[in-house]
C-alpha cells in the first residue's frame, strides 16, 4: 500500500508541474528579447518583394491594416494589445501564428469592413509601407484583377531574428497564378456581299444550242457530186456513140 501511495503522490506532483508549465508558456511572447530591448518610439517599415514567374511581374494593390500594438506588460515582457478595430475578434495570439489565425483574421476584417492603407505595387514588383509604428500588421491583396493571387500574411514591426531587432522588415509572400479567365477576342467572320445582279435561271425545257457541223451542206455537196458524175458518164456515152456512127459510114 505504501508503494501505491508514493506512486499516486508522484503522479499528482507531475500533473501539477505540467499544468504550471502550460500556464507559463502562454505568457511567453514571440520575441526572444525583452521589452527593454525594443525602442517603443521607433518607427519602422515593411518592404514586400514578390517572386514573379514567367515573363509577368506581380502588379496590383496591397492593403496594410494594423492589428495590435506592442507594449510592456510590467514584467519586462512584450505583449500584443489589439487595436480598437480588433478588440472583439476573440483570436488568441501565441508563439505560432499559423495560416488558421491569418484566415480567421481575414474573415473578421471582411465581415466588419475594416479599412486600411492601400498602396500600389511598383513596376519592379515591390512595395514599401514606411513610417510605421511598432505593432502587428495584416497585409492582404485588394486588387482581385491581378494576374497573381497573393496569400495574406502577418508581419510584426520590429522583427527579431537570432536575438537582433530589425525595424525595417522584409517580407516575401506566397504568390500563385490566379484563376481569372482572360477574355478571348472572337474571330472576325466575313459578311457576304449583297449583289443586285440577277443570275439567269435555266429550266429543263430550254434547248442548248448545237455547236457541231450542220448536216444539210454535206447532203447538198453529195448531191452535186452525184450530178456531176452522172453528167460526166452521159457525156462519155454520147462521144462513144458518135464515134461508132462515123466509123460505120
Amino acid at each position: 500500500m505504501k508503494i501505491k501511495r508514493r506512486n499516486l503522490k508522484s503522479i499528482i506532483i507531475l500533473i501539477l508541474l505540467v499544468a504550471f508549465t502550460g500556464s507559463m508558456t502562454k505568457n511567453i511572447n514571440a520575441f526572444a528579447v525583452t521589452a527593454s530591448d525594443i525602442d517603443m518610439d521607433m518607427k519602422g517599415s515593411i518592404n514586400v518583394k514578390f517572386n514573379s514567374t514567367a515573363d509577368k511581374k506581380v502588379s496590383g494593390e496591397l492593403t496594410l491594416i494594423k492589428v495590435t500594438d506592442i507594449k510592456e506588460n510590467g514584467d519586462n515582457d512584450i505583449e500584443y494589445v489589439y487595436t480598437s478595430d480588433f478588440d472583439k475578434c476573440g483570436l488568441e495570439i501565441d508563439d505560432d501564428i499559423d495560416d488558421t489565425f491569418v484566415n480567421n483574421l481575414k474573415a473578421y476584417i471582411e465581415d466588419n469592413e475594416i479599412k486600411g492603407y492601400t498602396k500600389e505595387i511598383d513596376s519592379d514588383g515591390k512595395i514599401s509601407f514606411t513610417d510605421l509604428e511598432i505593432g502587428m500588421y495584416f497585409v492582404m491583396q485588394t486588387d482581385t484583377d491581378s494576374y497573381y493571387k497573393i496569400s495574406p500574411f502577418v508581419v510584426t514591426v520590429p522583427e527579431e531574428i537570432d536575438g537582433k531587432i530589425y525595424y525595417d522588415v522584409d517580407a516575401t509572400p506566397k504568390t500563385e497564378v490566379s484563376s481569372i479567365e482572360v477574355p478571348t477576342v472572337p474571330e472576325e467572320t466575313e459578311t457576304p456581299v449583297e449583289t443586285t445582279e440577277k443570275i439567269p435561271e435555266t429550266t429543263p425545257e430550254e434547248k442548248i444550242p448545237q455547236t457541231g457541223l450542220l448536216v444539210w451542206p454535206v447532203v447538198l455537196l453529195v448531191l452535186v457530186g452525184a450530178l456531176l458524175i452522172g453528167s460526166g458518164i452521159m457525156l462519155q456515152n454520147g462521144k462513144s456513140e458518135r464515134k461508132e456512127n462515123t466509123n460505120e459510114k
